[in-house]
């Protein structure tokens, strides 16, 4: 992948700081920085070497793998790299605050998950005293494995914050009802595209790597295995959908994060699947490898319990596979019910079993609800847009501090030029 080459004259409009010390979403962050490159804006993205496989994305111009760089370098695995990203992450947020104080223009500092909350608010503060504005993406309106904090944490970064963007109208409505967030301080832009770059992979060409039969009608669950993703449902669930389709398989994708191996094959056990209908990769699934698991899955099932959206929900969109959902967070918005795929009641293991059973027992209706999430994600979802959005909180951000006023800043090719108040 060529480089992304920078508009050196975004120097006289303002600076972005994109802030992702783990690396948690480079499927957000590298697209989107990529539209606001394209867009004129002056970008660096402070984040950590992936931990999960190389990515050609770091030969972009803009990406500073600021963090962590002893635990990459000594390449180190599980507990010992907690230890050493814990001992190197206030030291690497120094870095961010030199850029903030040596900045001649406007910063603004914009974070995304937050892994050690106590130090990054401390930071984040000190970067607001330093000068610069705070925007933060709230990917999930409260913690959970990637954000290990309180509920107290939480309010703190949403009151430090100079603005918030939620991708829901559900994640909005929390941190106001929930958290006393001012709806003025909030703007709600939806997740872009995921895989819309990924090389389509047929059907029989998939089902070949994975040794799955052209017969078979695949349900696929993808991502990290977590109590909170409702996997446990899905499975108690599928008996139900093999009593209606015995050509159904489960196929399940992801590493575990709470749910083991083993426990995944008690659960099967438990629920008296043959173990012939359910196939399983229990492992990090590399980036090349993703089009050819929803190449073959003829349905995607988020039967989640908890969350505010879902990655594997908009690349499941995205490569035109229909989709099964619960009525969680902002997952009905995403997902039309009868159009996109089928919502059900969270928790509810009879109404999931009737909803995957039905996509797999109807191809015809399964392809027209797929044809309909591609297009609307590739419609409505794009990188273009959602940098446009982006740079109306980042308008935001810099009015609520006082270094631009409605006003000051203007529209220029896509861009925000800001002139700071004398």
């Amino acid at each position: 992948m060529e480089a992304v080459r920078q508009d050196t004259t975004a120097k006289d409009r303002f600076q972005v700081l994109m802030i992702d010390p783990a690396n948690y979403s480079p499927h957000y962050d590298i697209p989107l920085c990529d539209a606001l490159v394209a867009a004129g804006v002056y970008v660096r993205l402070v984040t950590s070497r992936f931990a999960y496989e190389a990515s050609s994305d770091t030969v972009r111009e803009y990406v500073d793998e600021g963090f962590y760089r002893a635990a990459t370098g000594l390449r180190a695995r599980g507990r010992c790299r907690q230890v050493l990203c814990g001992l190197e992450h206030g030291f690497d947020w120094l870095g961010v605050l030199r850029r903030v104080a040596t900045a001649r223009v406007p910063v603004i500092v914009h974070s995304q998950w937050l892994p050690v909350p106590l130090v990054d608010l401390w930071f984040l503060t000190a970067a607001r005293r330093a000068g610069a504005a705070l925007v933060h993406t709230v990917h999930n309106l409260k913690p959970n494995l990637e954000l290990r904090g309180t509920l107290r944490q939480c309010e703190a970064l949403y009151t430090i914050a100079d603005c918030l963007i939620a991708h829901t109208s559900r994640t909005a409505e929390g941190l106001v009802r929930e958290f006393g967030v001012p709806p003025t301080k909030i703007l709600r832009i939806r997740h872009g595209t995921i895989g819309d770059q990924y090389a389509m992979v047929s059907r029989a060409e998939a089902r070949e790597r994975l040794r799955l039969g052209r017969e078979d009608r695949v349900a696929l669950f993808f991502g990290a295995l977590r109590q909170q993703k409702g996997l446990q449902n899905l499975i108690a669930a599928f008996p139900a959908v093999l009593a209606r389709c015995p050509a159904a398989k489960l196929l399940i994708a992801g590493r575990p994060e709470g749910l083991s191996a083993s426990d995944v094959r008690a659960l099967r056990e438990a629920a008296g699947i043959p173990p012939e209908r359910v196939v399983s990769c229990l492992e990090y699934i590399p980036t090349s490898d993703v089009p050819v698991y929803f190449g073959a899955a003829d349905v995607v099932v988020c039967p989640y319990t908890q969350a505010d959206q879902s990655g594997a929900l908009i690349l499941g969109l995205t490569l035109g596979r229909p989709a099964v959902v619960s009525d969680v967070g902002g997952l009905p918005e995403i997902v039309q019910h009868g159009v996109h795929g089928l919502v059900t009641p969270a928790g509810d293991v009879a109404a999931l079993a009737g909803a995957v059973a039905e996509l797999v027992c109807e191809p015809e209706k399964a392809r027209q609800m797929g044809e309909a999430g591609r297009r609307m994600a590739l419609e409505e979802w794009g990188w273009g847009a959602v940098a446009g959005q982006t740079l109306e909180a980042y308008r935001l951000a810099l009015a609520m501090r006082g270094l631009a006023s409605t006003g000051d800043a203007i529209t220029n090719g896509g861009a925000v030029t800001v002139e700071s108040r004398k």
